[in-house]
């Protein structure tokens, strides 16, 4: 539900309303072959009703009355199954398999937003698929918990934000399904207790995404997401009642892009360091508190919103 006061002619826009309703059903089935090995299955049908779809464009002038839209309506649905091979050889170790077929639905923004006039809509845009492989284990050793897996996916029909070529006006911007992605890595994870007041937790994940794109589109980057990214804290319980957690999160380059989709950029590697103090003062009562971003580091995810500096916070928890 939207609409927006313009000042450049002075106009308020008549509200626009989008309503889609998005359904899911799924079954699963898991097969124990024996004690060891396991074997899950599941399958799911997606789909998605689009009820209205509504647009305004702004007049000209004071004295105009602007265009009111009704774009058309397209429903979508799709078929997605995913199985996994997992296999216990002791008590302490496990190892798994899985792939899956998966479709992402593009968003009503995706679809329908112009971006205050930056963008031009796409109703038919259609849904991305992704197949995806997965091989991992997890293992205790000796007290420390241990997780690692290898992951590659195979994304078509990739939706990314494309310049227009005339007669659209120029820097405007539209979501289309632009080509064909991989992605692929690995991440890896360790829990374990240094001494019994002493908890080590750490992971890191690596990740390498490509697009391939037709001739006719100007190259693309995806953005988004870093190469690099990990994590790592330390608690320290100094008593039964009263645990403290410093942590530090680190991410490397990301790509971004301008607003108007004409420069991609890397926003710069950034670590953030963070302090919690948790305090149990009743059986069922704690308070947590403490600080993220110690260090009041400028940092920035996407184009244009710099995000949080240093933040103070103060939690009352409940447990049953």
């Amino acid at each position: 539900d939207e609409w927006q006061q313009l000042y450049a002619p002075l106009f308020l826009e008549p509200h626009q309303i989008s309503v889609e309703h998005t359904f899911s059903l799924a079954l699963e089935n898991t097969w124990r072959a024996t004690d060891q090995l396991s074997l899950v299955t599941g399958v799911s049908y997606d789909w998605r009703d689009l009820l209205r779809a509504e647009d305004f464009v702004a007049p000209a002038t004071s004295s105009g009355t602007g265009t009111f839209i009704r774009y058309p309506l397209r429903n979508g649905s799709a078929l997605n199954g995913q199985a996994a091979l997992i296999y216990n050889p002791v008590e302490d170790q496990s190892y798994f398999a899985n792939v899956s077929s998966r479709t992402r639905f593009p968003t009503i923004m995706e679809r329908f937003s112009t971006r205050f006039g930056t963008a031009a809509s796409n109703p038919g845009l259609r849904a991305e698929r992704a197949t995806n492989i997965e091989l991992g284990t997890k293992q205790d050793m000796g007290g420390w918990l241990v997780e690692g897996s290898l992951f590659y996916s195979d994304v078509s029909s990739a939706i990314a934000s494309v310049i227009l070529p005339p007669p659209a006006p120029a820097n405007t911007t539209q979501s289309q399904n632009v080509g064909h992605g991989t992605y692929y890595g690995f991440e890896a994870a360790v829990t374990g207790n240094i001494r019994d007041d002493l908890t080590f937790s750490a992971n890191y994940t690596y990740q390498l995404r490509h697009i391939s794109t037709p001739s006719t589109v100007a190259p693309l980057q995806l953005t988004g997401n870093p190469g690099h990214k990990a994590f790592v804290a330390l608690s320290w319980a100094a008593s039964d009642a009263f645990t403290l957690t410093p942590s530090l999160s680190l991410a490397s380059n990301r790509w971004t892009v301008t607003s108007n989709g004409l420069r991609y950029y890397k926003t710069g590697a950034f670590g953030l360091m963070g302090v919690a103090a948790d305090y149990r003062f009743l059986d069922n009562f704690d308070i947590n508190a403490g600080v993220r971003n110690l260090f009041d580091t400028k940092y920035q995810l996407a184009d244009g919103f710099p995000e949080m500096g240093r933040t103070f916070f103060v939690e009352l928890r409940y447990r049953q």
